[in-house]
């Protein structure tokens, strides 16, 4: 690894400076790399200067400065370092004369802010909403599907190992020019075209900055060798950063009204304190989807009726929208953050920002609106947890896939949901924990504390049931009335969340992280005027999560003795491959999707999880790497 990183660096200077001096020192390196198993080289002392004297006399024999050169050249037309040359040689980063440093651009907060507020300059020559409008318009005509609903970003499937291309950040173009909504309006003509060229170019840059900072998608296909806190931290800030929320609005409207099914009681409580009905809030989503345009801002005041203003005024931005928002990163400041909300509130005009940025938004606002009230939020969220599963099973039972749900008899343990297929059998459970903002903010603790209550939880519960089925060979539930036999088929756990968690769906990543948090375990410390009452029930949970993740590893070796026919390395390769490809994590919207096409096209959904093997997720986008991946089927 040593020697790699100076060879690059050697690769960067040459490039920069042309010194020909440098390529002796490039030759010597490359020839290490190449030859890192030889013995004897690893053997030498740095400080043994005699024995490195010999060896360098012994390879200048070889040296050639063409080919040298030529190895040279040839070692840039990779993918990633003509990204960075191109990145330090850009015109629109060289008026902020960012150094470079052995070939890495030397990036520091003032001049990330200088790229900022030069972005915020053209915004404001533009106008905040005017701005706003004519990102919509050109993601409208660029990206819109109206097979879809939504913006499908065209960026192809991506080879293992390579680089993937990213697209502009269009959060953070859309955060800015909202800060510049109640900007004065404008009064001198500019030439829009040419500033708004300028504001993507731009862009474009800070991009390739933030990939230069190894911050984004420069190493995220990386985490198939390695999973740590801060790979983890990049696939989830990256999501919030770079990509809409590319919900279905059929999708949504069909879901939402399941999600906020409440009892009576906790309905009363939620109008009492807030002063609307869930039922009115839902009537409003609909309204909504149904009345506004497919794409860009939508003004409210000649399609909403006074009292929905009112609903609309309590889940609107108003003055101090996005108030502390500086760079992209700045999420720790962003408490009234642009991306939790569907409307933006204009002196006294309301504005619904486009339906497939916003959907999902209303789900999240409506929480805002109870967080000094934690019974009620325990209350919902309770409700939505059991409401996710009664969603998966009803759909389940209409597209008549064979199911069993509930407790098994002789295990403790329930299932949230077992699917059959010929030649599977396939666990799902269900969580709607989603990444709070405290973990968005950097809060490792908290970012490890949210992964594991949103995906390894229910992947731990995943490998309870594999392991009881192979130990037993059947399953009898007790809440479906049904017996599950395991008949030599293979077993898939799928976890599902109720948000998309993008890079983290894909299987690699799921299985790296299940065996990273197996090695994670929960410290816990009070403070000595801490209540009993308090220590003794926080360090039971503790302990609780404590024992869920020792059992992850156990229930792991247990399957490997069941998976695996016989001792031989050889099928001890295949079961580990098998065993990585049967684990997934989908969010709510996808899984039904999955569902939904194994019916409409008469297929298996352990077929469908199959080539979904071929699947990246470089796009963060579901849905163009299942079409792509469908492709790629149907050529081989």
């Amino acid at each position: 690894m040593y020697y790699s990183r100076v060879r690059k660096q050697i690769v960067f200077q040459y490039y920069q400076s042309k010194n020909k001096s440098l390529l002796p020192l490039y030759f010597v390196y490359d020839y290490l790399l190449d030859e890192f198993k030889n013995d004897e080289i690893l053997g030498m002392s740095e400080n043994n200067d005699e024995k490195w004297s010999i060896f360098l006399l012994e390879l200048s024999k070889f040296y050639c400065e063409i080919e040298t050169i030529e190895k040279i050249e040839s070692s840039i037309n990779h993918i990633e370092d003509k990204k960075i040359i191109e990145t330090i040689n850009n015109q629109y980063l060289a008026q902020y004369k960012f150094a470079t440093r052995n070939g890495i651009v030397d990036l520091n907060k003032k001049n990330v802010n200088a790229v900022v507020r030069h972005i915020e300059e053209q915004i404001r020559k533009l106008g905040g909403l005017a701005f706003i409008d004519n990102i919509f318009i050109n993601l409208s005509e660029r990206y819109y599907s109206k097979v879809h609903h939504r913006y499908v970003f065209c960026i192809g499937t991506q080879q293992i190992g390579t680089m993937p291309e990213s697209e502009y950040p269009w959060n953070f173009l859309i955060l800015l020019g909202a800060k510049n909504i109640y900007s004065t309006p404008r009064t001198t003509v500019f030439d829009g075209d040419e500033v708004f060229k300028e504001i993507l170019n731009t862009a474009k840059s800070l991009v390739s900055l933030y990939e230069l900072e190894d911050f984004t998608n420069v190493s995220r296909l990386l985490t198939r060798a390695f999973f740590d806190e801060k790979v983890l931290y990049k696939h989830v800030l990256y999501s919030y950063l770079y990509r809409f929320q590319q919900c279905d609005r059929v999708f949504f409207g069909k879901i939402v009204s399941k999600l906020f099914c409440f009892t009576d009681s906790v309905n009363k409580k939620i109008r009492d304190y807030i002063g609307f009905s869930v039922e009115d809030y839902i009537s409003l989503i609909k309204k909504l989807i149904c009345n506004v345009t497919d794409t860009g801002v939508n003004s409210l005041d000649k399609t909403i009726f006074k009292n929905e203003l009112e609903i609309i005024d309590k889940l609107s931005h108003k003055a101090d929208i996005c108030k502390y928002y500086l760079t992209p990163t700045d999420f720790d400041k962003m408490q009234n953050n642009f991306i939790m909300k569907p409307f933006v509130k204009v002196q006294d005009n309301y504005f619904f920002i486009d339906c497939c940025y916003s959907l999902w938004n209303f789900y999240n606002v409506l929480f805002e609106l109870f967080e000094n009230e934690k019974s009620i939020i325990n209350s919902i969220s309770e409700a939505i947890g059991k409401n996710i599963e009664l969603i998966i099973r009803e759909e389940c039972c209409d597209k008549k896939f064979p199911i069993h749900y509930g407790k098994y008899k002789e295990s403790e343990y329930e299932c949230d949901l077992v699917i059959e297929t010929k030649k599977s059998v396939i666990f799902v459970e269900c969580k709607k924990k989603e990444f709070t903002m405290a973990a968005l903010s950097g809060d490792m603790n908290k970012l490890l504390d949210d992964y594991i209550k949103a995906v390894i939880e229910a992947q731990a519960q995943c490998l309870e049931h594999a392991r009881f089925l192979h130990e037993n060979q059947k399953m009898e539930f007790v809440d479906s009335n049904s017996t599950l036999e395991l008949n030599d088929r293979k077993i898939i756990r799928i976890s599902v969340g109720l948000f998309d968690t993008y890079a983290l769906n894909e299987h690699y990543n799921t299985m790296r992280g299940l065996e990273f948090a197996s090695h994670k375990q929960y410290s816990y410390s009070f403070s000595k005027d801490a209540p009993k009452k308090f220590i003794k029930s926080k360090t039971a949970q503790f302990e609780k999560s404590n024992r869920k993740l020792s059992s992850i590893n156990e229930n792991l070796d247990v399957l490997k003795k069941c998976e695996t026919d016989n001792g031989s390395e050889k099928e001890e390769i295949k079961r580990k491959r098998a065993e990585r490809l049967n684990i997934w994590n989908l969010s709510l919207e996808h899984f039904l999707f999955l569902l939904n096409k194994c019916k409409e096209d008469s297929l298996e959904i352990d077929d469908e999880l199959q080539f979904m093997n071929n699947m990246t997720f470089c796009s963060s986008d579901f849905y163009l790497e299942y079409e792509n991946a469908r492709k790629m089927k149907e050529q081989f």
